[in-house]
């Protein structure tokens, strides 16, 4: 964990141990952290790998909630059966949880076979989540990006509504809470295949529920981007990882209706990750309170021979310029997990939020020895968050 200024950038990576203990790294030594079981697959279709949960995503949104989502009951040959959301506004003492409707056959009457790729967004002004999931198996095996949206309890959804449908791949979304300018706007992105991978977003001024026409970066940038940062200014500042094995970024600095050519951050050096596990180098951004935008990702630089990964981190103030890539933690041990084509999973990206007691919260899967021809992973939170200590906090 490190602390940037007045607010709190938590980066860590996580351990799955048998039962429902965790290991947190800290220093100088580990501690064990409790914590509460809060979904299980419940999904009983025989193309999919039971009981297994993979690939949360969480937020915070206003009174005092945290919500996520997840995928329920993964597929060797890619998607899940359903997708999973739990909220609370307590501090996790306790979850409300359920099933998206809508979606997969599986679940709700939707049209596709398979839902992967969730991600997740708050829209203050609307006080109302945004889910954004990639469907896939559809007609003629198209997939799409779909957003669901609900109020502030986490418990009446509307839609599935459509951003887009082909060849879409890794959709994220994200909100924009503070900006004077753009306060209103919404932006979902996705990588169209049919177009070597383009990146492209569109953006919504109703909270999610309809959304404007695609648009590309200037450069015609392409590769997988992750959920962005708005800077108070209003300017978006979109991290991705490029084709060319680059990590890069784009910006809008007028609402989403363009997009900048894209500048470099760093070139990516990567070793395998042992155990089989399903990885990239994708990356992840957070913004402070003091406007500073922290970027991290694995990498093998700081390693003799790049003989195993680190997570390194770059920072900037604008979206153009980035500091030079420093190490800041190391790897990770892996069991007990679904496996995909890609390899076995535990998820794509974790995000951690900050609530309002000044601790930190993460949903996770843990899993346990598979057991009677089933998995043992379901989606864990911390009890009351993860006290962070040191620094000064607002």
């Amino acid at each position: 964990m490190r602390r940037f200024g007045r607010s709190v950038l938590v980066i860590a990576l996580f351990v799955p141990v048998a039962g429902t203990g965790l290991i947190w790294p800290q220093t100088p030594g580990y501690a064990d952290v409790a914590l509460a079981r809060v979904s299980s697959d419940p999904f009983v279709n025989t193309d999919g790998q039971h009981r297994s949960m993979v690939g949360p995503d969480i937020a915070l949104g206003g009174n005092l909630s945290i919500f996520t989502v997840f995928q329920a009951g993964r597929s060797v040959n890619g998607g899940s059966a359903g997708v999973g959301f739990a909220g609370t506004h307590d501090k996790g003492a306790h979850w409300s949880t359920g099933f998206l409707d809508g979606i997969t056959v599986h679940k709700g009457g939707g049209g596709y076979t398979g839902v992967s790729d969730v991600a997740l967004a708050f829209r203050i002004n609307y006080n109302r989540w945004l889910f954004a999931a990639l469907a896939t198996g559809g007609p003629g095996g198209s997939s799409a990006l779909l957003i669901s949206v609900t109020w502030s309890d986490g418990l009446n959804w509307r839609g599935p509504y459509t951003v887009a449908t082909g060849q879409v791949a890794n959709p994220w979304v994200h909100c924009d809470n503070w900006s004077p300018s753009f306060s209103q706007r919404c932006y979902a992105g996705y990588s169209l295949g049919s177009a070597g991978n383009a990146l492209r977003v569109h953006t919504s001024i109703d909270g999610g529920v309809t959304w404007g026409p695609a648009r590309a970066t200037a450069d015609g940038a392409t590769g997988v981007a992750t959920r962005p940062v708005i800077l108070r200014s209003g300017t978006v500042i979109l991290p991705y990882l490029a084709s060319n094995g680059q990590l890069r970024a784009t910006r809008s600095v007028d609402g989403g209706a363009t997009w900048t050519s894209s500048t470099p951050v760093a070139t990516v050096q990567r070793h395998t990750v042992a155990g089989g596990l399903r990885t990239s180098t994708l990356p992840s951004l957070q913004l402070d309170n003091n406007g500073t935008a922290f970027l991290a990702w694995s990498d093998c630089r700081f390693r003799a021979g790049c003989a195993a990964n680190d997570i390194v981190l770059s920072t900037t103030r604008d979206g153009t310029t980035w500091s030079t890539p420093a190490r800041i933690a190391g790897p990770m041990s892996l069991s007990w997990l679904p496996q995909t084509t890609a390899g076995r999973m535990f998820a794509d990206a974790l995000t951690t939020v900050v609530t309002y007691n000044g601790n930190a919260m993460v949903l996770l899967p843990v899993a346990s020895a598979p057991s009677g021809g089933q998995y043992n992973q379901a989606m864990y939170a911390p009890i009351g968050g993860i006290p962070l200590t040191g620094g000064t906090q607002r």
